[in-house]
């Protein structure tokens, strides 16, 4: 199996051109909301006590509108009708999607970091002296390490990257294959993204997103640079002195940062991972029928 398929990942560039009105309108509503969130963030930073709602309000509000957006390109990736922003089955079985893959994400990853947590105590504790009075306050466990150990934990903890990724992939096609299929899709998903197809799909994602990462990256730096501050972190607009930029501003800035996170990240990745599913799913039926005769 080859790592790149060109034709999925020209799918997954062309898709925000060829269905430019739909993904800037999930985008424009996505970075309006986004730039409200920003600011109660700066404001809760600088102590207003309406600021942490009003901002995790937004978030939720901007969750919502993730799903909206992800549920109208997902059928247009994948050829079905209705695929103007709404609310419907979609969008709420997309809805369930998101819980039920975040309750296994937290249940599946937490378990394991619990057990590389352990880990790496353990590692910590060969070099202690059972004997030697206990230290007070906080103890950094890496400064324990010799050579060895630290070898030892980086290996850990590129493992348990590498499962956490390996995990997250093998959920991703739940996405298109729920609006393919109208109902909820996680599980029943699962053999989709197997027989060693995880590394094209990261190297899909990865390439996928990568311009859109980078355009993000750029966009902080020159807004540092103009204004002092950056929308990627919302509490750097919030100094000792008060707001170290214009708040009206800043809340632009904000608006299309959050716009192109959709357009230019959100938008292809979710089209490479109807383009894959699609791929893997003809595969799949296609060999089906060959078992059959």
């Amino acid at each position: 199996m080859t790592l790149i398929d060109p034709r999925t990942l020209a799918a997954a560039f062309r898709f925000p051109f060829e269905n430019a009105r739909l993904v800037a309108s999930g985008a424009v509503a996505y970075g309006a909301v986004f730039a409200v969130q920003t600011l109660a963030t700066a404001h809760a930073a600088m102590g207003a006590d309406w600021g942490a709602p009003a901002a995790l309000a937004a978030i939720l509000a901007a969750f919502a509108i993730f799903v909206v957006a992800l549920a109208a390109w997902g059928r247009a990736a994948l050829g079905r009708t209705g695929a103007a922003l709404r609310i419907g089955g979609d969008e709420l079985r997309l809805l369930h999607v998101s819980i039920l893959v975040l309750i296994l994400l937290v249940t599946v990853l937490g378990t394991a970091f619990l057990a590389l947590a352990f880990m790496l105590a353990g590692l910590a504790l060969i070099n202690v002296d059972a004997s030697a009075e206990p230290p007070e306050g906080f103890v950094n466990i890496f400064a324990l390490y010799g050579t060895g150990e630290m070898i030892v934990a980086i290996v850990l903890g590129a493992v348990f990257t590498l499962f956490s990724l390996w995990f997250f992939l093998r959920l991703a096609l739940a996405y298109p294959a729920t609006l393919d299929h109208g109902r909820v899709q996680v599980l029943t998903a699962w053999p989709l993204s197997g027989q060693r197809r995880a590394g094209e799909m990261i190297v899909a994602l990865v390439v996928c997103a990568a311009p859109g990462v980078a355009a993000l990256i750029l966009f902080n730096a020159l807004c540092d640079a103009a204004l002092g501050a950056w929308p990627g972190a919302a509490q750097s607009l919030a100094g000792e002195a008060g707001f170290v930029a214009n708040p009206a501003l800043f809340a632009l800035a904000a608006f299309l940062y959050g716009a192109m996170k959709l357009a230019f990240v959100a938008a292809p990745v979710a089209a490479v991972l109807c383009a894959l599913y699609v791929k893997y799913r003809t595969e799949s039926e296609n060999s089906a029928a060959l078992n059959e005769t």
